[in-house]
């Protein structure tokens, strides 16, 4: 009876996992635009086609974005609206992170032309 109940929590926590995998991989397509079919979720979220194809809910859910057509439209209007209303923090964000690599590239220039001289001075 133990050994019964540990087969049963063992299929349980697979089947989250798989459900959790799929998840991921449905999010991740869909902030990124790309599209939502039983391929793409497949890689993203390392289960194999087959484990797509036959659990009937994942089924379903992809071939509605499929046949919706929601795996790229949708997306690109969210990815296009929120493009506009954080590219001005991103372009400050980008200048900010230029200026440091600017000031780290001239210490690491100063730092190679010191190291020169202390090996030309030492031959």
């Amino acid at each position: 009876m133990d050994r019964q109940k540990m087969i049963n929590d063992l299929a349980i926590k697979k089947h989250t996992a798989t459900h959790d995998k799929y998840q991921k991989a449905i999010e991740y397509l869909k902030m990124h635009g790309k599209s939502i079919n039983f391929n793409s979720v497949s890689q993203i979220s390392g289960l194999s086609k087959t484990t797509l194809y036959n659990n009937i809910d994942i089924r379903k859910q992809i071939e509605s974005y499929r046949d919706d057509g929601q795996s790229t439209a949708a997306n690109a209007k969210g990815k296009v609206a929120l493009s506009e209303a954080n590219s001005k923090a991103i372009i400050e964000s980008l200048k900010r992170k230029v200026v440091a690599l600017q000031e780290e590239n001239k210490e690491l220039k100063r730092q190679l032309e010191v190291a020169y001289s202390d090996y030309y001075n030492s031959r």
